[in-house]
């Protein structure tokens, strides 16, 4: 380094790597018929920076009973630990709960002795999105998918909730990439239908998307189309009901990160 004044250049350490030492510990809780989270220990920071920091990554429930061969529920573990998400500068599409976390003391003890989380309650884990773009035939007599078929087995979709957009296209249209280039009647574009969904049970009560004759005209009467995760396998399929809908359908649906 040359200092400025005398012209004076003296040879300078420079670190290029800082190691940090990590180390996974418990802090005990204590018994109670409606127990609460421990305390974390207080850091120790010194004047250079550097100390002991102590960062909760979850709290465990340990029913009574609870012995070397039990397993630990999902229910009983409330993850707190600060997820980072990707970086919006490398254009990730993030999403996360405002209070993912967070139970009250009454809560806590409320969880604590009957393994119930609170309605609330969201894991900091939770943080994330992935779009799926869905083309679908359901023409009577060239169907792309048949009633209760795979659309995705990629990955688990099971746990999450969904956003979706859909649209619908007659019988006599096609999807607008099959001839491009071509004059077709495309499947119509103006309008749609958008709504809130989630796969965390399959039945009348769970779908990622959800569209019937009410929705598209271009459906036949009584009829409706559904996306589903399967409640065994974790893929994503479609079933119909109520007759052959007879049209084309595209979803776009948005999965928010697994909650359970």
């Amino acid at each position: 380094m040359k200092d400025v004044l005398s012209r004076v250049v003296t040879a300078q350490s420079l670190i290029t790597t800082v190691k940090n030492v990590v180390t996974i510990g418990v802090v005990q809780g204590t018994a109670a018929a409606s127990p609460v989270w421990p305390s974390l220990p207080v850091d120790t920071v010194q004047p250079d920076g550097r100390g002991l920091f102590y960062i909760p990554l979850a709290y465990v429930r340990v029913p009574n009973g609870f012995t070397s061969g039990s397993a630990v529920a999902t229910n009983d573990i409330a993850t707190v630990a600060p997820c980072l998400s990707l970086s919006r500068v490398l254009g990730g599409n993030t999403a996360s709960w405002v209070n993912a976390g967070t139970a009250t003391t009454a809560q806590q003890g409320a969880w604590g002795s009957s393994g119930t989380p609170p309605q609330l309650y969201a894991s900091s884990a939770a943080t994330g999105i992935e779009t799926r773009l869905i083309a679908i035939n359901l023409i009577t007599g060239s169907e792309s998918h048949t009633n209760g078929g795979i659309v995705d087995a990629s990955q688990d979709w099971r746990g999450r909730l969904t956003r979706y957009t859909a649209t619908a296209g007659t019988n006599a249209s096609q999807f607008a990439w099959a001839n491009p280039g071509v004059n077709i009647t495309p499947i119509y574009t103006k309008a749609g239908v958008t709504g809130f969904g989630h796969t965390f049970i399959t039945g009348t009560v769970g779908a990622a998307a959800y569209v019937d004759y009410n929705s598209f005209t271009q459906m036949t009467n009584g009829t409706s189309v559904r996306i589903f995760a399967d409640n065994t396998t974790g893929a994503l399929k479609v079933d119909w009901s109520g007759g052959a809908p007879n049209c084309l359908l595209i979803f776009a649906i948005d999965f928010f990160a697994p909650m359970r």
